[in-house]
């Protein structure tokens, strides 16, 4: 096997990071194409299965594998394995990074004017941002 590459396909994520070989937590989605695999001594393809973060995603065919929205962060490994008709394996590790992402949490906030009268405006925000 040739190996495989990787790439975000979501378009706004990469717009954002401006590099589809990084991910956004819970948002980028996960194609894995895989390279040229030819089987040996008369045997053929029949199984390719990408894995990562606890998902996986198989096809017969060597088209793309779409992992989806990847829920985790950090540096995570991509595996892709081929199995041929005698049921023998090949497996390819690449590493991803993922980086974390988690909204923000407005729990209230409040808008009044200075001294209750003033033009002026003052507004409070108490918010929180957590990793999830």
């Amino acid at each position: 096997m040739s190996g495989f590459t990787f790439a975000d396909n979501n378009a706004t994520t990469t717009v954002i990071t401006e590099n589809n070989q990084v991910l956004v937590q819970g948002y980028s989605e996960l194609l894995v194409t895989p390279g040229t695999a030819t089987a040996r001594n008369g045997a053929i393809i029949v199984n390719f299965s990408a894995t990562c973060s606890g998902v996986t995603v198989t096809n017969a065919t060597g088209a793309p594998l779409n992992l989806g929205v990847i829920s985790a962060s950090g540096t995570r490994d991509i595996s892709l394995t081929i199995t041929d008709s005698r049921s023998y394996t090949h497996t390819i590790t690449q590493s991803v990074i993922i980086i974390p992402y988690a909204k923000l949490s407005l729990n209230s906030f409040s808008l009044r004017r200075t001294n209750n009268i003033e033009p002026e405006m003052q507004l409070w925000l108490n918010a929180k941002a957590n990793a999830t």
